[in-house]
C-alpha cells in the first residue's frame, strides 16, 4: 500500500492542480522545496520504519501535511486513507517506471522515501 504527496510544477506533465482547480505556475525547484518542508514535518512524528501498526493509521501530522500540501485527489480522502493510492501489485508498480518501481520496492513498511519524480 502506498501513500503520496504530489506537488506539481509548471513543466510537469499535468500542470493543473485538480484539488484547487487552478493552473500551476511554480518552478520545479519551488516544488521540491515545498516537498522537503513537508517531509521535514512528517519526520517530526519519528522514525516508524518497520512498524506496520503505525503505517496503517494516519496521525494528525500526516493528515495535516498531506491535505495542506498534496495536489492529488487522494489528499481529499478521509482518515487513514488520506493520500492513499492503494495497493500496488506487480503491474501497477511496473507502470510507474523502473526508477519509481525500484524506489517503492526498496521502502520498508512505515518508511518515508526521499523525493521521487513522477
Amino acid at each position: 500500500r502506498l501513500r503520496q504527496i504530489l506537488v506539481r510544477h509548471k513543466d510537469s506533465k499535468h500542470p493543473m492542480d485538480p484539488v484547487k482547480n487552478r493552473p500551476i505556475t511554480r518552478s520545479r525547484s519551488e516544488a521540491e522545496e515545498i516537498l522537503r518542508e513537508a517531509l521535514k514535518e512528517l519526520m517530526k512524528d519519528g522514525d516508524h520504519t518497520g512498524d506496520s501498526m503505525w503505517a496503517a493509521k494516519s496521525t494528525t501530522t500526516i493528515s495535516k501535511v498531506i491535505r495542506g500540501t498534496s495536489e492529488c485527489k487522494s489528499a481529499l480522502k478521509g482518515g487513514s486513507m488520506c493520500g492513499d493510492v492503494g495497493w500496488l501489485g506487480k503491474k501497477e508498480l511496473q507502470a510507474l517506471g523502473k526508477d519509481l518501481e525500484e524506489a517503492v520496492r526498496s521502502l520498508a513498511v512505515g518508511e518515508w522515501s526521499d523525493l521521487l519524480p513522477s
